[in-house]
């Protein structure tokens, strides 16, 4: 009676175990979860699933498959001290990071192009974020309100930055800009735009 008893309980742990971790199918070992987008080319981290690391390496491929997109609201409000993010991913959707108050490291690689509405919004711990060449929008307010944020660099893809990309960042001390960009340039810890040489940001050490 006593070896049926463990047995199952041990059966049990072991259900357990695959429950938590992928029982839907849509779960890496980590934890993270993934959905197939609609044409069947790649996966979206949709959530974190299970994953209980603060320290976040997203995967370039799933089920053989690349990971393109990290999804809306993917990682928000979780407590991240760094993700890296591989060059298969694409898009950083809407609020996908934002309120992570302890995020102090993002890793970008060549091959992100696009960084949406409020994908870092109040990560307060950031302290720098360098903004990969093939990246070409920095969407509003993408990271607004990073308190902590002391310096930026711009990739030489970089074609839009758009409204309040960078508000209430008033720890910002530093802006550059790969020299090659068409769009932008710095100048005196400036971002301007090329064409109308018009401000389009500044930070406390900016000499205008």
């Amino acid at each position: 009676m006593k070896k049926i008893a463990l047995a199952l309980l041990f059966l049990l742990s072991v259900l357990a175990l695959l429950v938590s971790c992928q029982s839907d199918g849509t779960s890496d070992e980590n934890g993270l979860e993934y959905q197939l987008n609609a044409d069947g080319s790649g996966y979206t981290v949709v959530g974190i699933g299970n994953c209980t690391a603060t320290e976040v390496v997203i995967p370039k491929t799933y089920k053989g498959l690349p990971v393109v997109e990290i999804g809306r609201e993917a990682f928000s409000f979780y407590k991240l001290t760094s993700v890296k993010i591989p060059g298969s991913v694409k898009k950083i959707g809407d609020r996908a990071f934002a309120e992570c108050s302890m995020l102090n490291e993002v890793i970008l690689s060549k091959g992100l192009t696009e960084i949406g509405v409020y994908a870092f919004y109040r990560c307060s711990a950031l302290s720098e974020i360098v903004v990969p060449d093939s990246v070409k929008t920095v969407e509003r307010n993408a990271f607004s309100n990073c308190t902590s944020l002391a310096g930026v660099t711009l990739g030489k893809g970089v074609e839009e930055i758009e409204l309040y990309a960078f508000l209430d960042c008033g720890a910002l001390a530093t802006l550059t800009v790969d020299p090659d960009n068409r769009v932008y340039r710095s100048e005196g810890n400036c971002l301007i735009e090329q064409r109308s040489s018009s401000l389009v940001l500044g930070c406390k050490t900016s000499e205008i």
